[in-house]
């Protein structure tokens, strides 16, 4: 079943967002922060993963689904406007198949009461390594960044949950050869670990906005919603082309800072 490409929903988004930031960021006090000036942090939170595919996909649209991210990251600032940003996750993404019922076939003889239906549902778990460049613009109190970052996932394991529900017709029984396939309803679950089906890699861009709340000059919470574009294919087999596309990451955090040497 062939289906039309999916174009991406977030496009436009996270430039209106950026144009609203560059505006408040003109009206806040002068930051506090200064060249040399080292962060240490640890965010997590949720974020609603889907997966995008192209005309050549032999099923259904995936749905999306939720899954959370969560790690320790390191922050150097290279003046007090601009850090960079090295981070660590366990990210678990995930999404969903829910092919409808549609006829089978079996040795050539066409079913035309009987169907099959199948529902998938995949929890993907990745090491992702994001790398990030940042412009930070706020009062003693509280800050206004906005982030973009490269990151880079290794894969590291997969679960399926799902079944098959096939349905034999009492009028179609006679061309079934499989002799252990019943009329009515035949239900198989699936819970169980994946291996093979997806790539060993992922890689993308994204896009933050954050907010920081100073609760004393070097001890502050983070919030910081997101968006994420996968560039790598989702699946091992190339002719599946699929990608990752993360619509919305909502993170949030504790971070510490340790006064550089260095001041402008």
């Amino acid at each position: 079943m062939k289906i039309p490409h999916q174009k991406s929903k977030w496009f436009i988004t996270p430039l209106v967002l950026a144009f609203i930031v560059s505006l408040l960021s003109e009206t806040l006090l002068a930051q506090n922060f200064q060249k040399g000036d080292i962060n240490i942090g640890f965010e997590g939170g949720v974020q609603f993963t889907d997966v995008s595919v192209g005309s050549n996909y032999l099923i259904n649209s995936p749905n999306s689904g939720t899954g959370f991210s969560f790690g320790p990251y390191v922050e150097y600032h290279v003046s007090p406007s601009v850090k960079l940003q090295i981070g660590l996750n366990y990210d678990k993404r995930a999404f969903s198949l829910n092919e409808p019922p549609y006829r089978i076939s079996d040795s050539g003889a066409v079913l035309r009461n009987s169907y099959l239906q199948i529902e998938r549902d995949y929890d993907i778990n990745f090491l992702t390594i994001p790398l990030s460049v940042a412009y930070v613009k706020g009062s003693d109190k509280f800050k206004i960044y906005i982030q973009f970052s490269f990151y880079y996932s290794l894969y590291l394991n997969a679960h399926l949950i799902g079944s098959n529900d096939l349905y034999i017709d009492s009028l179609d029984y006679q061309n079934i050869s499989d002799t252990s396939i019943n009329i009515g309803h035949n239900f198989k679950a699936f819970d169980e670990a994946v291996e093979g089906l997806f790539n060993s890699s992922d890689f993308g861009i994204r896009f933050t906005i954050g907010g920081l709340i100073k609760l004393s000059s070097n001890l502050g919470l983070t919030i910081a919603p997101g968006f994420t574009w996968g560039m790598a294919n989702v699946y091992e087999d190339p002719s599946i082309n699929s990608r990752w596309s993360r619509v919305l990451k909502l993170n949030a955090g504790i971070v510490y800072t340790f006064r550089g040497n260095q001041r402008e």
